[in-house]
């Protein structure tokens, strides 16, 4: 109890000293639950003595051979008869003995008692308080105001009990504290020390294991927020501080690439409207100061105005497109579709402008592959794929639409035969605005494979490229096949 105590109360001690930093309440926390420990110990040996009858049972073994050391005496005697002569003789005994001694007759009424109290009350029925084992009976009863252990043995003469001697003392009180004092205090004490000196070595090993690594994923963390995007926590310490940490640093990653998103962003839609206001602004101005002074050059400048404010207007509505996806606010209108008639429809759609740029356009299809999903969205999925392979396709080459079913996924690829798309460049094309070098000549919004990859995560399912430079691209979106009925 005592070591209970001086645990909790070290813990208010240092609660406005140590507990400020984690590796000392860890250090706290050890030592208190050691405190703790050994203060339970300690408590439960002391209620185990305490309630252990093993005192008793020495004062029991005691009182069992003085009374077989009386009656065996007795036998030796010449024969001796109750009466004053025979109790002077217990009573002498009694008092070398330091033991309460009596006499009872063959019916357990008692005749002599040394303390002089049961046989003045011959109606104290002694026996009626013990228990009997092969005749010889053992208790406890409560005399005078204390509490007695008590044996009484028979006195057999020719397989007749001629009577019993009894033998009592009182219950032993308090020797078990001087016992504990004596026989444990100072091996707990040791031990308690030991404890306290290994429990501060290993505190300090397991708490600086776990606060030194979340030290410097906080450190980490202000040079984050200090600007500093590189920087990351060392991935160290027990398992689940090393999952903090990887899972810090990939946060951390995430930042990263998103700053560099929003920079790559604003430089990439700033780079992209440039182009298209500089031909507005110019035109316009021609139009205004009266250098467009001819019907022809007047037509061409509107005409001019005109295609750059329908290409900014196709930006503008890509990238609120792009926003609501990744807001998830784009509803989409759940049909059945079939895959293959949907591409059919498309190829014929860019049937022509195929055949102007001398690129052979078909379609490699399963009879029937149905998905469920939005089917505008999908064909738009396809319409910007098409308009890629077709844009660096050369004349001569081939873009072919590929329909196919390997559950439980529908696949839907377009493959080409043009330039290629270099190994580097290929891990970011999904990006928004992210083109090759020889992709800024084209008239492209740099959003259209944004968009695939989103409307393909909507529908739950994926979107992949292999490309080699010189052969060709392969684009292939993933939708789930529709399920059985």
């Amino acid at each position: 109890m005592f070591f209970s105590v001086f645990s909790v109360s070290l813990c208010f001690i240092f609660e406005g000293i140590l507990v400020k930093k984690l590796q000392n309440r860890l250090i706290l926390s050890f030592l208190a639950v050691i405190v703790i420990v050994l203060g339970s110990v300690s408590a439960s040996l002391l209620v185990i003595l305490q309630q252990n009858p093993l005192e008793e049972r020495v004062v029991f073994l005691e009182l069992d051979i003085l009374t077989r050391g009386i009656v065996n005496f007795i036998r030796r005697q010449p024969r001796i008869e109750p009466g004053p002569r025979s109790y002077a003789l217990l009573e002498d005994l009694a008092g070398r003995q330091e033991t309460r001694i009596a006499w009872a007759d063959p019916q357990q009424r008692i005749l002599f008692d040394s303390a002089h109290r049961w046989d003045t009350a011959p109606s104290t029925d002694v026996f009626a308080q013990l228990r009997s084992n092969n005749n010889i009976w053992r208790g406890k009863i409560r005399d005078g105001g204390r509490r007695w252990l008590i044996v009484a043995h028979p006195y057999i003469d020719a397989d007749e009990t001629l009577g019993y001697v009894i033998a009592s003392r009182p219950v032993p009180a308090l020797q078990f504290l001087q016992r504990f004092r004596n026989t444990l205090t100072q091996p707990l004490a040791q031990a308690g020390l030991i404890a306290l000196a290994l429990g501060v070595i290993l505190a300090a090993l397991i708490s600086r294991s776990i606060a030194r690594p979340l030290r410097q994923v906080a450190e980490t963390a202000q040079a984050l927020t200090g600007g500093d995007l590189n920087a990351r926590a060392p991935i160290e310490g027990p398992e689940e501080v090393r999952r903090l940490a990887q899972t810090f640093n990939e946060m951390a990653q995430h930042v990263q690439i998103s700053q560099q998103a929003q920079r790559d962003l604003v430089a990439n839609v700033a780079h992209d409207l440039r182009t298209p206001l500089t031909s507005i602004q110019g035109f316009a101005q021609a139009l205004v100061d009266g250098t467009a002074s001819t019907p022809e050059i007047r037509q061409r400048a509107a005409n001019t105005i005109y295609e750059e404010a329908q290409r900014m207007h196709r930006m503008t509505n890509a990238l609120l497109d792009l926003a609501r996806f990744e807001a998830g606010e784009i509803e989409l209108h759940q049909e059945r579709v079939d895959l293959v008639h949907l591409a059919r429809t498309r190829v014929e759609h860019f049937a022509l402008h195929a055949q102007e740029t001398g690129v052979a356009l078909t379609v490699k299809a399963d009879a029937q592959v149905i998905v469920t999903g939005d089917k505008g969205r999908l064909e738009q999925v396809l319409d910007n794929l098409l308009s890629n392979a077709l844009a660096h396709t050369a004349t001569g080459g081939r873009v072919t639409v590929i329909v196919s079913a390997a559950p439980p996924w529908a696949e839907l690829a377009v493959t080409d035969t043009g330039t290629g798309i270099p190994s580097e460049d290929l891990p970011r094309i999904f990006e928004r605005f992210y083109r090759g070098d020889k992709a800024r000549k084209g008239t492209g919004t740099g959003l259209g494979l944004a968009i695939v990859r989103e409307i393909a995560n909507a529908h739950n399912g994926t979107v992949h490229a292999e490309s080699v430079v010189g052969v060709g691209s392969k684009f292939t979106v993933r939708l789930p096949l529709e399920a059985e009925s």
